[in-house]
């Protein structure tokens, strides 16, 4: 579908959803949570410190807008980060903090066919409240 239905030469090649169910850790740390994406399990509280695994770009394009829903808020400096590549330098982060949503829709990631996509929670505090997140994004061409 081209861009605004104008004709032009901007679409959507596709669209990628993640999700975790649960309370993050209840620790200040960095973690991949979401399964095909750095996660191996869909529970928010996996410790999985380092990327085990990611998602294939199936072709070269933009990433945008990032959304990121919770089913409940967190504490101040929570976010969702993308990483391509193993880095987050250029990438798509969306700081929910003690709201239920956020988006990064002024950021664009430009990617090849064959870079790996993953997304991280940061949490920021102990007794951490927020939970069942789940993150959506757009592969532009």
């Amino acid at each position: 579908v081209a861009n605004g239905g104008t004709g032009g030469t901007s679409y959507v090649k596709g669209e990628f959803h993640a999700f975790c169910t649960g309370l993050t850790l209840t620790t200040a740390t960095t973690n991949f949570d979401f399964a095909g994406f750095g996660g191996t399990a869909t529970l928010c509280a996996t410790s999985n410190t380092s990327a085990v695994s990611g998602t294939k770009m199936p072709t070269a394009g933009t990433i945008k807008n990032l959304f990121v829903n919770l089913g409940t808020a967190g504490k101040s400096g929570d976010k969702v980060t993308m990483l391509k590549n193993g880095s987050a330098t250029g990438a798509p982060t969306c700081t929910y903090a003690t709201a239920t949503t956020c988006s990064d829709t002024s950021t664009a990631l430009t990617v090849a066919a064959g870079d790996i996509i993953t997304l991280s929670i940061s949490t920021s505090a102990s007794s951490e409240t927020s939970a069942n997140v789940a993150v959506s994004f757009e592969l532009w061409n």
